[in-house]
């Protein structure tokens, strides 16, 4: 699911400035074309997603927004978050009709979920960056092929940037280097070993 920032036509509702600097909210759709309310400069939003924009709006204007909840593109913090201790590393088909195609050097996938000792962490691909959310849940049917064997020691390596967008994220785990990035040739990820 390609996550963008919606500017909807038609919809006359007045926002409050964001809390925490000022600026003003848009929409971003998310996973199941659900929508949220995120500042448009520190990306600040509401808690949880909604089916209409209207009702995000609703929860913009009403409740307390999250300094940091819905994170998508351009928040550095994931190396904070990965450098607390991984827990696994899990990818999901890369498509309803090849499982995980093998590349010379790795495979492809559709997406990633980075359990860490504070929080879950979906990593989805939008062209050549990657986008990461914050999650409660994920389905254990969906996410089948982990990272390494369940005892494996999972350490963060690096995060790699292009114009604030995040590109690449590596792994060490038993003695190899495990690299995620956006494919935009594949309409996926692409996860390599070394």
């Amino acid at each position: 699911m390609e996550h963008v920032i919606k500017k909807m036509c038609g919809i006359n509702i007045e926002f409050r400035p964001c809390p925490f600097c000022g600026n003003r909210p848009e929409w971003v759709e998310v996973d199941g074309n659900d929508f949220i309310m995120r500042c448009s400069s520190c990306h600040a939003s509401t808690k949880a997603a909604r089916w209409t924009p209207e009702e995000a709006a609703a929860d913009w204007n009403a409740t307390e927004i999250e300094d940091d909840h819905y994170t998508i593109t351009e928040d550095t913090k994931i190396d904070e978050y990965l450098e607390h201790g991984i827990k696994k590393v899990l990818f999901s088909e890369y498509s309803n009709r090849y499982s995980f195609p093998a590349l010379d050097d790795g495979f492809l996938c559709s997406e990633a979920v980075i359990i860490t000792n504070k929080m879950k962490l979906c990593i989805e691909p939008e062209n050549t960056y990657l986008l990461y959310d914050e999650i409660s849940e994920y389905g254990y049917d969906y996410y089948i092929r982990p990272m390494a064997h369940e005892s494996a020691e999972i350490t963060f390596a690096e995060s790699k940037w292009e114009n604030e967008r995040l590109i690449s994220l590596s792994f060490c785990c038993d003695g190899r280097t495990i690299t995620i990035s956006a494919s935009a040739e594949y309409e996926g990820m692409i996860v390599r070993e070394k």
